[in-house]
């Protein structure tokens, strides 16, 4: 099973660096909303992502301030619920779900490069 992971992210040009590079972009783009546009604290940015979670998930859902600060400097292994929480507190949970439709022109570029992937399925 690793084997295939490893060939399939192959194929579409998926690498740990790109991984990485994205994230730490990632990282970067959230601190500068955190700051430059909402102009507060991360202790601040940790209650609002929280309050959040805990809606989804009840009184066990949450986000520790080490978490969080892992998010601004871009570490790839954060739990993705975090991040969509964070989309949605920018704004931009529909969009970064619409760029992953499989009728998204990017979508069908990439896996158009895919040996034997049907679009239509």
């Amino acid at each position: 099973m690793q084997t295939a992971k490893r060939l399939e992210t192959s194929a579409i040009g998926i690498s740990g660096h790109q991984i990485g590079d994205a994230a730490s972009t990632l990282g970067l783009h959230l601190r500068r909303y955190r700051t430059a546009v909402l102009g507060i604290s991360q202790d601040e940015m940790v209650k609002r992502l929280s309050d959040r979670l805990r809606h989804i998930h009840g009184k066990e859902g949450g986000l520790c301030r080490t978490t969080y600060r892992k998010m601004e400097t871009g570490d790839p292994k954060v739990n993705f619920t975090y991040w969509l929480a964070a989309f949605q507190e920018f704004g931009l949970l529909n969009d970064v779900v619409r760029a992953a439709e499989p009728a998204h022109e990017a979508f069908n570029q990439m896996v158009s490069t895919i040996p034997g992937y049907d679009l239509s399925r």
